[in-house]
């Protein structure tokens, strides 16, 4: 219940249950269309901060983006975060207040594309 999911598109239907079953909390990206992205993260935080202010974790997964904006995602699907949007959600909660800090952060789920090492190995 202190797991809030934003932008998600393609969930299968064990996913579905798995989210409904542990009372996880989750925008799609219909939501985050409809609502904004600051509406998102303002119901975030309240959901997140309602009981007791703690640190997060902030696990940003590469795939929430759209692959326009990141094509080295393990599983492109359409219709993404922008890029905008990912920053904004970090922006967001760092600046929740002095009372909460991210406890850690990781950027999952990202490949090097083909011939990227190339590109990455002649860097002086």
């Amino acid at each position: 219940k202190d797991i809030v999911y934003i932008g998600l598109r393609d969930v299968d239907p064990g996913e579905h249950y798995i989210l409904k079953y542990l009372g996880i909390k989750a925008f799609s990206m219909t939501e985050v269309d409809r609502l904004g992205i600051a509406k998102v993260m303002e119901q975030t935080c309240d959901h997140m901060f309602s009981k007791v202010k703690k640190p997060i974790h902030l696990s940003f997964d590469i795939d929430a983006l759209d692959p326009s904006v990141s094509p080295a995602t393990g599983t492109p699907v359409a219709g993404g975060l922008t890029y905008r949007e990912g920053i904004y959600i970090t922006e967001h909660i760092c600046q929740t207040g002095e009372n909460i800090r991210i406890s850690g952060s990781c950027l999952a789920f990202l490949k090097l594309l083909k011939g990227s090492y190339d590109a990455i190995s002649s860097f002086p």
